[in-house]
């Protein structure tokens, strides 16, 4: 192992949800031996009904500890880690947990122990068997569901979780075959003599091999001290280190680099990956990624790349082998996809020896992407590691049995597909850009799969693109951009891998109002060129603004309502965060109520649009909780009406409407309407039937953030409603001659 891997699995704790699918049901935490080597103890303790993982979870200095919770069920409250309707996913899921966390090498099956209460008993007996662990005690555990007593107190749980015509194995561990070796139970003087009986008694007599004892306190330190004498002694590690590549810096190359749409900046002589000349994030990740390096190294004459390259890894390992370097992207989930295929690709400018210290990094990196902590479930960021590894499994195939590596890649990249987007082609990851990027990235990948894995399911999933393309040719404006709905740019995205997949959308229409995803209206017309938007859903985990309700619209070549668009990834960065909070869109804005976000939150189900007819539709909130707020919007490309309608609690709490507005717009008020107009001349208007609503009008200076990295200024005209509905007439189409007939 060498120093790399090591400081990730030596001091990486986690806690995170375990998806194999949308559906999430366990919460795990892990936490490594602080002194961890590859044979550390490990515990791995199941939380009983309702048990909920401590953000604190003890660290011990020679242990390393997996809890896990089961928040399936009712209520989300556990299902004794099983799943539901006969189908066992749960329990298939935490075997796959410990199976990944062993094959990644964070634990060894020849030191694992067992323990859980009540129904974590339940669990921590069944898996101490199924993977033949060192030993286990089990506190207070139940062993028969289905057919017990016990069973009557949890009737409606219990049906949804079984099947009566084949119940698993797991609903009786008496009647399991396998030996059970050094299991020990322990119960409380609160069990009651027919539980006793029925969950314990019965059980052991089943298995004479299980001791029940009396065991003082139940916690992890007493476990600890048990379970000593069980221990296989622990080895100490030994690090190998890479064999250091000469190169000739006579022969060295300037490397210029163009990332994250900055001007280009040079190299000379030497590379230092801690540069950061834009003092931007995004182009650190970019460089240190090394996804520029291939084509870096076409552009070289063929004698001197393989010195260049040899020059240029040798940099990066001194540079993550300095214990000052900052390591923001050296296990960042992505960077470990991107580096590893950007390795792999420069192996052909290599001579063996090169190949050799590259193919070491390579690996570990493939170890790392196996392992479980590393797998960003459910994002664009998770398919490409999947691709990732499955790309390092191949390539090491014939030397290495990594048959295990594929089926994981394999696994986890059609988790993603089925993911990915909705019913009828949406990508999740609320952002038109990404819809387009991963189209593109999709196909391409699956491609390469397909010529190493004749995958039936895989080859399913490249024909089911075709599905995506309408949802593109309908959010892309007249201009061939995309408007700059969440983390999207405006700029022009081609169609031309869309032509290639579905060429039939392309001799439709394609005008009109569409809903796509239960999230998305768009109204779009050719001639004038118009285009709308409504969005409100949360599909997926990334990317998410806090834009439920919002709308954007574009009009012959002109910005008239705005979405702040993405600037820039910087998270804690104060532009960032408004331009992706409720007061950065156009759309709702409640100030005392801070919007969900995470999208495993039921209540974010509630967001929605619908159509109502060929010109109407129909947007729910569904990023606040507890309140009720719908948008409905209906007309065409000459006028269109907005209406609002808000809960009594919005209201009191100072609910806000919002729309922001391009700073080439000048703003002049009347009585019922807002005049928009521009430097040539052009004007369009809002009109309000409420003069009340027009007296709350507030005008501020914002930004807006078209495309990243930059910046635009911008005005914002709020109201603030009092009543239960409002009502706002927008009229635009030939502009001055459609404000006369008003």
């Amino acid at each position: 192992m060498y120093p790399f891997r090591y400081s990730r699995l030596s001091t990486n704790p986690t806690r995170k949800k375990y998806l194999s699918r949308a559906e999430s049901a366990i919460e795990y935490s892990w936490e490594p031996a602080q002194n961890w080597t590859p044979d550390s103890p490990t515990l791995v303790y199941f939380h009983g009904y309702d048990g909920e993982i401590s953000p604190t979870d003890r660290k011990h200095k020679t242990w390393n500890i997996l809890c896990l919770s089961d928040r399936s069920g009712l209520d989300e409250k556990g299902s004794w880690y099983v799943g539901t309707n006969g189908n066992p996913w749960i329990l298939d899921d935490v075997e796959s947990l410990i199976s990944e966390l062993t094959i990644s090498g964070h634990l060894t099956l020849k030191n694992i122990f067992f323990s859980g209460k009540r129904m974590g008993g339940h669990a921590a007996l069944y898996f101490h068997q199924k993977f033949s662990g060192n030993a286990c005690l089990a506190y207070n555990p139940t062993t028969w569901l289905i057919g017990s007593k016990y069973a009557n107190k949890y009737l409606q749980l219990l049906d949804s979780i079984f099947n009566d015509n084949d119940v698993h194995e797991y609903n009786d561990l008496a009647q399991l075959t396998n030996p059970m070796h050094n299991v020990f139970i322990a119960h409380g003087s609160n069990a009651s003599n027919s539980y006793l009986d029925e969950q314990i008694n019965r059980f052991t007599r089943s298995h004479s091999s299980v001791e029940v004892i009396t065991f003082k306190q139940y916690s992890f330190g007493e476990l600890f001290t048990f379970f000593r004498k069980f221990e296989v002694e622990v080895k100490p590690i030994t690090l190998a280190k890479h064999q250091e590549l000469e190169s000739n810096f006579t022969t060295v190359s300037d490397i210029s680099v163009k990332l994250n749409n900055r001007p280009t900046f040079t190299f000379s002589n030497s590379i230092d990956f801690s540069t950061d000349p834009h003092l931007d994030r995004t182009w650190r990740f970019w460089l240190q990624n090394l996804s520029w390096l291939t084509n870096h190294l076409e552009q070289l004459p063929e004698d001197i790349r393989d010195n260049q390259l040899r020059y240029i890894f040798q940099s990066w390992i001194d540079f993550i082998s300095n214990d000052v370097s900052v390591d923001e992207f050296f296990y960042h989930d992505h960077s470990l996809a991107y580096r590893s295929l950007a390795l792999l690709e420069s192996l052909k400018y290599a001579t063996s020896e090169t190949i050799t210290e590259i193919e070491k990094h390579i690996f570990e990196i493939g170890q790392l992407l196996v392992s479980p902590l590393e797998d960003n479930a459910l994002s664009n960021h998770a398919f490409d590691q999947a691709i990732a590894l499955f790309r390092i499994a191949d390539y090491f195939m014939p030397n290495r049995n990594l048959e295990e590596w594929k089926e994981i890649a394999l696994r986890r990249i059609k988790r993603e597909l089925e993911y990915s987007f909705t019913e009828d082609g949406v990508h999740v990851e609320n952002s038109p850009s990404y819809h387009h990027g991963m189209i593109t990235n999709i196909h391409r990948s699956l491609k390469d799969v397909l010529k190493i894995s004749n995958d039936q399911t895989i080859a399913g999933h490249i024909k089911d693109l075709s599905k995506t393309v309408p949802y593109l040719v309908w959010m892309r404006r007249p201009d061939g951009c995309v408007p700059p709905i969440g983390d999207s740019e405006e700029k022009v995205v081609s169609l031309a891998l869309a032509k290639q997949i579905s060429p039939d959308i392309f001799n439709e229409s394609n005008e009109g109002m569409r809903v796509f995803g239960k999230g998305y209206a768009i109204w779009r017309k050719e001639k004038p060129q118009f285009h709308m938007t409504l969005k409100s859903c949360q599909h997926g985990r990334f990317h998410r603004h806090d834009d439920d309700c919002s709308i954007t619209l574009w009009y012959e070549g002109m910005n008239l309502i705005h979405d702040s668009g993405l600037l820039f990834y910087h998270e804690k960065d104060l532009k960032r965060r408004y331009v992706r909070s409720p007061s950065g869109h156009s759309g709702i804005e409640i100030p005392k109520l801070k919007p969900i976000r995470n999208m495993f939150d039921k209540r974010t189900s509630r967001a929605n649009v619908k159509q109502i007819n060929p010109t109407k539709a129909e947007a729910t909130l569904g990023m606040y909780a507890n309140v009720d707020v719908k948008r409905t919007i209906s007309g065409d490309h000459i006028k269109f009406v907005i209406e609002d309608e808000f809960c009594n609690k919005s209201l009191q709490i100072g609910v806000k409407q919002n729309f922001i507005i391009s700073h080439h717009w000048g703003i002049e008020k009347s009585k019922d309407r807002i005049t928009f107009q521009n430097d040539a001349g052009d004007s369009w208007a809002i009109q309000l039937e409420d003069t009340e609503l027009m007296s709350t009008l507030k005008i501020e200076e914002v930004i807006i953030s078209p495309m990243k990295n930059k910046i635009e200024k911008a005005n914002k005209i709020t109201f603030v409603p009092t009543t239960n509905r409002t009502r706002l007439k927008f009229l635009i189409g030939s502009i001055k001659d459609t404000l006369n007939s008003y």
